[in-house]
């Protein structure tokens, strides 16, 4: 099974931005899709690819870094 790393935020974070929602979906999330949280339910109304930098460190102690995609996912009650 392929994992698809993501970052779930919502436009309203006032209302809802507490909620917490999978960092890690099964498959690539469209429009319109439903995402559950603890809180409830949103659909998606925005998604990004994007680039996450990682810091890594060698069995000998030397640094460097990685790099992982992953999809930046804008979440609100109803899609645009």
């Amino acid at each position: 099974m392929c994992a698809i790393k993501v970052s779930c935020h919502t436009n309203v974070d006032c209302k809802f931005g507490h909620w917490v929602f999978p960092e890690v979906m099964c498959c690539k999330p469209s429009i319109g899709d439903e995402v559950q949280g603890n809180g409830g339910t949103l659909k998606v109304c925005r998604i990004v690819h994007d680039i996450v930098k990682i810091e890594m460190v060698d069995e000998d102690g030397g640094k460097h870094f990685d790099y992982e995609p992953y999809l930046s996912i804008e979440l609100n009650k109803g899609a645009r």
